[in-house]
Order: structure tokens, then sequence, then C-alpha cells
């Protein structure tokens, strides 16, 4: 009986559907295709079988939705067995191929590529024409051997551009453009297969088999199931990828901080060691020739204990001990330790342990041994200048005291005989004249060798100091009743301030006297005739000492020259110009009574002219009655003057 060709028509939805598909199984496939390249073993397995469902399995969606996308004016069926065939061809000669350009590792070349895409080509092709001979109908199928050629060849063309694509670093713009291409490839495969298809009805096979689909249906499930795996396998490698990316980068941070490290230890002075609880050495830094002369060769199974001194050497064996009883405090102090090298000398350390034991990396206690050997020797230098600091001062003490007696008991008898001579000639003579600039000159000489001898006596340490309650107004009163003399003789005016009645302050009564004695005087000294001079006292403004304040109206100083005024043997003119005699140590002997006493002794430029000197003494008090005067002082933190 004669038979009658059948003409199909598409659903051009599905048609649409099915090239989605071979794109989408495309673009996953070349990008599980670069989790293949970053992995090794049974990881690289798993992605090659990744990429096989992925490709293998996309492609056998397209055809299988490209099939129901086809219909025929007669009912079709399909045989699930050498449909299932179909689908398992399809991904088998896909991960064999994935398997061709992955094993053995290293670069692929065009031979290994070109072998793979023709196996996996040639296994697309036998999936499509097996899943058409799934096709259950009444009708016969024929292939025109031009187009059916022609499918095989794009299949393989297809197949090997895609393998050639997966083996290549590509950005995601690239890698989109590929994908479309292979899924056009794929797609066009299908399509020129079926345009090869000649379907001649029979009507001698009316027996009808096998499962029949409602085509839309069936099209949208497998649609969706693939589209579903293929985003699951994407996100599967995005998220493996930025595991991996995490993964170096932490490798790459642990590698750096490993050669910075090893660059530290090979760099730095300090010698480093491994021990165990008894101090067996482990581990010795590379560093260890050039810091003590022994290569760590050397050092390795030796006693740490062995190279130092018997001191250290107990010292770190009472660490380790601790150490081995878990004692987490042990080893908290540095250990000086002398180190006998061979070629390096005795080196002196100090020695640092920390229990390591738990850190898998050290595995140990870890000893650090700084050099210190200049240091000592820099300390030493520094003792011996300081014992001969101190011996030069003991002997500049001697020394003075001996010059001291020896030039005040001759001086003593110049003194007296000149004080006979002026009186036995007559007043108003040359000779009493003479006389009495030989007592002068005397007299003056032995204030200043009293005033050397009392600074260096201070300055010693050989002044007692003992301290008391004192009635700062008869304290300023007395001082200012031994000053009065001389100030009429200046007609300077005292103004002692009524208002330190009943204050007190906690101090030596000799020191202290000695201290304001010399500012009064000095006061009294630069003054001119008709000024006065305020003394003063008020709570210094942080609460800590109350102040007492002597002001004059003299030339003063200023401030560079305040900070230099206690110098010894200091002049605040020219020796050959000033008006006033001084060998300069007043205010030194009383900067140095401060000093001894814990007071706080300091000059001060006066607004409009005049100099205040203040002094400070630590501690509780009650330096005023008047508490008007008292708050005025802790709020400004300045002394009062009148």
């Amino acid at each position: 009986m004669a038979s009658d060709p059948l003409t199909g028509t598409y659903n051009f939805l599905l048609v649409f559907m099915s090239f989605a598909v071979a794109c989408l199984a495309s673009y996953a496939a070349l990008d599980i295709a670069n989790r293949i390249r970053g992995s090794g073993g049974a990881r690289k397995a798993g992605w090659i079988a990744a990429a096989a469902a992925a490709l293998g399995g996309g492609i056998w969606s397209m055809h299988f939705i490209a099939m129901l996308a086809f219909a025929l004016p007669v009912d079709i069926g399909y045989d699930v067995g050498l449909t299932l065939l179909s689908l398992v061809i399809a991904i088998g000669v896909t991960g064999v191929a994935f398997t061709l350009i992955s094993y053995p590792g290293g670069k692929v070349g065009p031979a290994r590529i070109l072998g793979a895409g023709l196996i996996m080509g040639a296994g697309i092709a036998s999936m499509h024409y097996t899943g058409m001979e799934a096709m259950i109908l009444p009708a016969r199928l024929d292939y025109t051997q031009g187009l059916f050629i022609l499918s095989i060849v794009i299949a393989i063309a297809a197949a090997t551009a895609a393998l050639w694509i997966s083996t290549r670093e590509t950005e995601w713009r690239a890698q989109l453009a590929a994908c479309f291409v292979m899924g056009t490839a794929i797609a066009g495969m299908h399509y020129t297969g079926m345009a090869a298809t000649c379907i001649e009805s029979a009507p001698d096979l009316t027996g009808f088999g096998g499962v029949q689909f409602h085509q839309e249906s069936l099209a949208a499930i497998i649609a969706v199931s693939t589209i579903f795996i293929l985003v699951l396998a994407m996100v599967s490698a995005a998220a493996d990828s930025r595991i991996g990316a995490l993964r170096q980068r932490e490798a790459d941070l642990l590698r750096d901080s490993e050669a910075r490290f090893r660059n530290l230890v090979l760099n730095t002075g300090d010698l480093i060691l491994v021990t165990d609880t008894k101090g067996f050495i482990t581990y010795a830094a590379p560093s260890s020739p050039a810091i003590v002369g022994l290569t760590p060769e050397r050092l390795i199974g030796s006693r740490i204990i062995d190279h130092v001194d018997a001191a250290a050497a107990g010292a770190v064996t009472a660490v380790l001990t601790g150490f081995a009883e878990s004692e987490s405090a042990a080893g908290a102090e540095p250990i000086t330790a002398i180190w006998h090298g061979e070629s390096h000398g005795s080196i002196i350390f100090d020695v640092i342990l920390r229990d390591l034991r738990d850190e898998r990396s050290v595995g140990g206690i870890v000893v650090t041994l700084k050099d210190i050997t200049q240091r000592e020797q820099a300390f030493r230098a520094m003792r011996e200048a300081r014992d001969l600091a101190d011996r030069a001062v003991e002997a500049k003490t001697r020394l003075i005291g001996l010059l001291g007696h020896e030039l005040k008991t001759p001086l003593n008898a110049i003194i007296g005989f000149s004080e006979l001579w002026a009186a036995d000639v007559a007043s108003g003579s040359k000779q009493a004249e003479h006389a009495a600039i030989v007592r002068d000159s005397g007299q003056r000489l032995d204030r200043l060798i009293n005033q050397v001898l009392e600074l260096t006596s201070v300055q010693s340490g050989s002044v007692t100091v003992q301290s008391r309650r004192l009635d700062v107004y008869d304290l300023l009163a007395r001082r200012v009743a031994s000053a009065a003399a001389t100030a009429a003789a200046a007609d300077v005016t005292l103004e002692l301030a009524d208002t330190l009645r009943g204050g007190t302050v906690e101090a030596d009564d000799v020191c202290l006297g000695k201290i304001l004695g010399t500012l009064i005087d000095n006061a009294v000294k630069f003054s001119s005739a008709g000024d006065a001079v305020s003394i003063d006292a008020a709570i210094s403004g942080d609460g800590t000492g109350s102040v007492i304040t002597v002001s004059d109206r003299g030339p003063g100083l200023d401030e560079e020259t305040c900070d230099q005024a206690f110098e010894p043997f200091f002049q605040s003119g020219s020796i050959y110009t000033r008006s006033h005699d001084g060998a300069g140590l007043g205010l030194a002997i009383a900067k140095a009574y401060a000093d001894l006493c814990g007071f706080r002794l300091s000059l001060s430029p006066r607004p409009g002219g005049g100099l205040a000197a203040s002094i400070t003494v630590p501690g509780g008090g009650t330096p005023c009655n008047d508490q008007a005067v008292v708050a005025q002082a802790a709020t400004t933190g300045q002394p009062f003057g009148r």
C-alpha cells in the first residue's frame, strides 16, 4: 500500500523554550568547568560529573522539549526505555569528554580537545537519533543523507567549541556570548536533524504503544525542572567559587604571615629558641650563628641551661618546672643570663620564656634571648660615673671644709689685729682708714667663705631637717626684725600682712627661716629709698600647700634671668657696674635649702616693676585667718600682695 508523507508543525513557544534551555545549560556547564580547572582529586571528579549532568542533561532536555514542540497529524507515543537511554547517552559522552580534557593535568592541546569533541559530538548525535527512534507512531522514519551528515557535523563542531571554551579563562561577558553561540549550535544541530527526517504514513502500522504526553505540560515540567537543576548547579559553583576565593585569601594571608614572621625571625637581633619542659632545645632560629656563634644544628638537642651561668640556669629550670606543672604565671619576668659563647665571648641576655605547647605550630616553650650586653655595659659605665661623681663631691666637700678651716684661721687673726690696729690709731687718720679697709675686706671674705661652706654643707646632705608646726606670722616677724635696721638705713618700709596671724605651716624652722631671711634681705637690698617690701601668704591654687611671697618694687628681673638667678655666683649686672655687693650665693643657698626640705622656690617679675619671690611649703596648713583673702588666692592660684 502506498504511503503518504506526513508534514509536522512546531509550537514556537516550545521551540523558544528549547533554545533557552540549551543556552542556560551551556552557561552552567562553562561556569562549572571553571571549578574543574581549580580542583583536584575527588572534588575534580565531582565537578566533572556536575558539568556532564548540566551540559548533557541540558542538551537532552532541549532535545526532548523540541521533540514535544513537533506536532504531526497522528498520535505520537514514546518508548520509555529508549527515551531514558538517550538521556544516559547524553550525560555519559559529555562526562567522557570532560574527563579527557581534564586528565592528566597541564595544558590541554588541540588534539585532546578535538578528540573529546568528536566523541561528545557523536554521542550527542546518537542521543538525538535514539530519541527519534523512541517515537512510536503509525509512520516510518527515513533521513535525508546530506542533512543527516550535516547534523552530525554540527553536533561535533558544537561539542568541540564547548570543550575548547571550557578550557579557557573567560570573563562573564565572553562566557555569556559563548553560551549563546553554543546554545544556537546545539539547537541548530537538533533542528537540522529534524529537517533531515522524512516521515511517511504507514497504514499497515496500526498498532500503537508507548506513553503519550500532553506536549505543553510535559515540556513545561521538563523545562522548569531542568532550569531549577541548572540554576542550583550554578549557585553551587558560585558558592564554591566564593568559598574557594576565601580559602585562597586565607591561604595567601597565612603564607604572607608565615613569610613575615620568618623574615622577622631571620632579621631580629634576638635569639629565638624552642625547648621542651626539660630544657632540651628543639628549634633554633637561623640567626643563631650571628648572635651566639653556634649553628642551629649544634644548638638543637643541647640543654639551654648548659649555655648560661649557674644563677640563670637555676631560674630557667624553675620556670620550666612551673610550666611542666601547668603554672601559667611562670616565666612572666625576664631572667638576666650570661651566655658563654665559643667565638662571641660572654653575652648578657634578658631571657623570656613563654609556654606555647598548646599552639600546634610551635608545640613547645618559646625562649627569647634579648641581647642587653651594651645596655649592661652602659649601666655599668653610668654606675662607675656616678660613683666617681659621688667621690668627687665628697672630695670637694672635704677640700672646701679643709680650705675653709685653713683660710678662716689666719683670716680671724687678720680681722682681730685690724680691729686692734684701728683702736690704737687716732680716729680719722690715714692709718685708721687703712685699718678699716683691712677689717671690712676680711669680714667680706669671711662672709663669702661662710656662704661657700654653708652651700657645700647643704648640697652634701650634712644638714638634718626636722619639721614641726610653725607659726607663720611669728617666723616672719622675727625675720623682719632682723632686717629692720638695714631697711631703715636704706629708707625702705617692711610691710608684714596682719592677716598672717594664726597661720601655720609644717616645716623646719631653721631652713625656712634662712630662706625667708635671704628673700627679705634681697628685697631690701634692691629696693630704692621710699619703696616698700611686702610679705604675704596664701593657700596655693591647687590646694597642695601654702605660699609665702616677698615682693619688692626694685629693678626686677626678666623671665629668662629669673630662671638663672638660683645658680651659684650669679650676678644680675656686670660685676664692674653693679651698685650692690655680694658674691651671688644667697639665692643659691636658699634654693639648696628649699630642695632639701621639698619646698618650691620661684622668682617672677611683677607688672610695673619689681620682683616677687615665692616659696611654696607643701602639706596642710592655715596660712591666713582672712577667709576672703584665702578664697581669692585659691581661686586665682597666685599669692596676693599689698
